[in-house]
């Protein structure tokens, strides 16, 4: 088990190395970061305005609904049941991973001006980044084996992944970009 060890350690680390090969080549198809911000209109606390608020989050991802559900529905109400609850999961899943490539694009944009990039921060956004990617594929996997019913301490892992990435791209951000994201809203 041991020997295998620096292989997966090098394993992980050309994953990481083509996913930020990945990440800058396609933000490079998308222009210059003030083409890009005034096209869109929106600062990067407008990414996550898109994502469900907390309470719902933990009702989709709980047992609460399920747990009345089951004790008061048959299996067909049990089963409609799980196939919208399914779809509701998979629609936050697929919210969540847009709302990181969005910021994720913009720090690109924003680092290739930038002329005092930290190569620490940097490989730290790039690891955050690869290890949201990874849990919501994970979760995406799980919802369709198992349903999104006790997901919760999961998904509040990567909420809170998903915070400290952003926090981390808008402490590095050029000034103009992040005095626009100051008032963040979660």
């Amino acid at each position: 088990m041991s020997g295998a060890l620096p292989f997966l350690a090098i394993g992980l680390l050309l994953l990481m190395l083509l996913s930020v090969v990945w990440i800058l080549r396609s933000s490079a198809e998308k222009g210059s970061l003030s083409e890009s911000w005034e096209h869109d209109g929106k600062s990067i606390a407008g990414f996550h305005l898109d994502a469900l608020p907390q309470e719902l989050t933990e009702r989709i991802f709980g047992s609460q609904d399920w747990d009345f559900v089951s004790a008061q529905g048959t299996a067909g109400l049990r089963r409609l049941f799980l196939q919208q609850r399914t779809a509701l999961a998979l629609a936050w899943i697929r919210a969540a991973r847009a709302n990181a490539n969005k910021l994720i694009h913009t720090h690109v944009t924003a680092a290739r001006t930038s002329s005092r990039l930290e190569p620490l921060v940097e490989l730290r956004v790039g690891a955050d980044y690869l290890l949201f990617v990874v849990l919501c594929q994970l979760i995406m996997l799980a919802i369709w084996l198992r349903g999104p019913i006790h997901l919760g301490r999961l998904i509040g892992y990567t909420d809170t992944l998903s915070e400290r990435l952003h926090e981390l791209i808008v402490r590095v951000l050029p000034a103009e970009l992040a005095s626009e994201n100051s008032n963040r809203q979660s």
